[in-house]
């Protein structure tokens, strides 16, 4: 249905009024069907091989290997995914032992977590902080 306008332009929009809510939710649940099920099963490719971490045989996998990295089974490669989203440093950040004062307050700073480079100023943990929450507004 087109929407003739008073000033006799056409409107290729429908008037909202033109559809129903059954109408417009009939639609929704089409297309909601419909992008359910336009995904392909996975194809599985069939083979024996053996999990490099644990050596479990792994005889389906849901891709074709290259042969360049190793297969993992599924509990290890589930392991592995975990290790790697952890965020835990793996060691602590190295400190740089010296004897500087604090360009805010005076306060001696015997450790840095950087090599100063003498140009900018180098402040006392709580001074830092204080800048720090005092850029972030």
């Amino acid at each position: 249905m087109l929407y003739w306008p008073h000033n006799s332009r056409v409107s290729l929009f429908p008037r909202r009024e033109s559809f129903s809510s059954l109408q417009v939710n009939k639609v929704r649940s089409s297309l909601t069907i419909t992008m359910q099920n336009d995904f392909a099963p996975r194809q599985m490719v069939q083979g024996n091989w053996t999990c490099a971490q644990c050596g479990t045989a792994i005889t389906e996998l849901p891709f074709q290997p290259d042969g360049v990295k190793p297969i993992l089974c599924k509990d290890c490669h589930r392991s592995k995914r975990q290790e790697r989203r952890s965020f835990a440093p793996s060691s602590p950040r190295p400190m740089v032992q010296g004897n500087w004062t604090c360009a805010s307050c005076g306060a001696a700073v015997t450790q840095l977590p950087f090599q100063p480079d003498g140009v900018k100023p180098i402040y006392c943990s709580d001074c830092h902080r204080s800048q720090r929450s005092q850029r972030s507004f």
